[in-house]
């Protein structure tokens, strides 16, 4: 292995926010730490405007949240967010990587599915993947200069992110979320498609007005709002990646009306896709 791919395991913290970024979307990484041996204990309450992900890979200690202590084991994941008084720390001593961000409460919750307290600490069951991602924001942090590794990182946070909370929902779906979860995976493989959402309620053994009920449960836009987001990201990748005219695009991901498609990209990225594709494109 090449020194420069090595994961850093000693300690650090590189902040991002004054990094440019090159491809919007992704909520942008503020900073990221790696603590390979942690022993002191944190007492604090978390400041208005940050959040942070904890996750903490090998060992184990306490973590007691508004006066509410409870064991915990690695691996978990660890959630600062303004609003409570946290306690925490080790037995002997953990590892652990954190990811801050400069979001509302609000924001992070309504993003990544949190809706009570008890989400504030979670098991990370899917492990190797999590950790996967963890690695290479730990390899990418030493190239943080180079283009394109900001925008990288945001979207592997992310992912690390993701993997961790997928793997805990899937232990305690019920029958109607896991049909749910395989519409969705449905629509995310066919989105240039033209859709009938009834039939495809009925495929999945859902009445239109129980799959809307059971999809407003699982997520926090409307199937057409998710599919028409699918297709403006594919869109835009397109639109900085190839040559293929704007109305080519609008048609390959499945908006056939190209006055259409500029309304609904500018409402989505603020300008039009003409004006995307210059300022984005290397």
């Amino acid at each position: 292995m090449k020194e420069s791919d090595a994961v850093k395991d000693t300690f650090f913290v590189e902040y991002l926010h004054n990094l440019k970024r090159t491809l919007p979307g992704i909520p942008p990484v503020f900073a990221i730490g790696h603590i390979p041996q942690k022993t002191h204990t944190v007492d604090r309450i978390w400041p208005i405007g940050d959040v942070s992900f904890s996750f903490v890979t090998e060992g184990n200690g306490f973590i007691e949240i508004d006066r509410k202590r409870q064991e915990v084991q690695a691996p978990f994941v660890l959630l600062e967010v303004p609003g409570f008084h946290y306690t925490y720390g080790p037995d002997d001593h953990w590892k652990e990587t954190y990811i801050r961000y400069v979001m509302t409460k609000k924001d992070i919750f309504a993003r990544w599915g949190l809706k009570r307290k008890d989400d504030l600490i979670w098991t990370i069951h899917n492990l190797p993947t999590t950790t996967m991602y963890l690695e290479l924001l730990l390899k990418l942090s030493s190239k943080l200069f180079i283009p394109g590794v900001t925008d990288k990182i945001d979207r592997h946070a992310e992912m690390a992110i993701i993997e961790s909370r997928i793997a805990e929902h899937e232990h305690r779906l019920t029958d109607a979320e896991k049909r749910i979860r395989e519409s969705e995976q449905y629509i995310r493989d066919h989105y240039q498609e033209p859709f009938n959402l009834e039939k495809l309620a009925s495929e999945y053994g859902f009445s239109l007005a129980g799959f809307f009920r059971h999809w407003n449960k699982c997520f926090f836009s409307t199937p057409a709002k998710f599919i028409t987001s699918l297709r403006l990201d594919k869109a835009s990748r397109m639109l900085t990646q190839t040559r293929v005219d704007v109305k080519e695009i609008a048609n390959y991901v499945g908006i056939d009306n190209p006055r259409h498609f500029a309304t609904l990209f500018r409402k989505r990225f603020g300008i039009s896709p003409t004006e995307y594709r210059k300022r984005y494109t290397q």
